[in-house]
């Protein structure tokens, strides 16, 4: 019986003696397609998220406020467009709020102007009016002094009209340098 399993025991190690190296043949081609595939994993994981990486960086290029109109990608795919899309939104928002500060500041110059023309006509009202209700009871200084007095004011209204429409024409982009020579 020791004999009959110990020549069944060569016969069968002999018998699979051609295929272990079949066998290993085969673990090694197994053990390399898988390292294939995943090397090919990460390259086309890392050429998918590229676009998704630079809409992430546009998000954070706006969060602190660059709105400059460099390309985030250079594909032409559905991701790299909207990446490039938000870029343009970007630079939309921000083109609002400067031009919501702009608006700002005109309702202040405006104010400004209001109350700086308010203040020389009322004092002009003011001196006309009593020039035509006192007239023949004022001295003849005193009556001079109104008129000089309302004058200024008057000049002073027509001082401040005419920077207005100075400015009204530099805003209206038709104005045109005037080139001088000098010293």
């Amino acid at each position: 019986e020791q004999r009959i399993a110990a020549l069944l025991q060569i016969k069968f190690t002999d018998a699979f003696a051609g295929y272990r190296h079949m066998l290993l043949l085969a673990a090694g081609l197994l053990l390399l397609g898988l390292l294939a595939t995943l090397a090919g994993s990460v390259v086309i994981a890392r050429n998918l998220s590229r676009p998704l990486r630079a809409l992430a960086g546009a998000g954070e290029r706006v969060v602190s406020g660059d709105f400059s109109s460099t390309p985030l990608t250079d594909r032409n795919d559905e991701l790299g467009r909207l990446a490039d899309t938000f870029v343009r939104a970007a630079q939309l928002a921000g083109q609002l709020v400067t031009l919501q500060q702009k608006d700002q500041e005109r309702r202040e110059l405006v104010a400004s102007v209001s109350h700086d023309l308010r203040t020389p006509l009322a004092a002009l009202h003011a001196f006309l009016e009593t020039m035509q209700r006192k007239a023949d009871k004022l001295p003849a200084k005193e009556q001079e002094h109104f008129l000089n007095t309302a004058l200024r004011q008057s000049e002073k209204v027509s001082r401040l009209a005419q920077e207005l429409f100075e400015l009204a024409k530099l805003e209206c982009d038709d104005a045109s340098l005037n080139k001088e020579v000098f010293n």
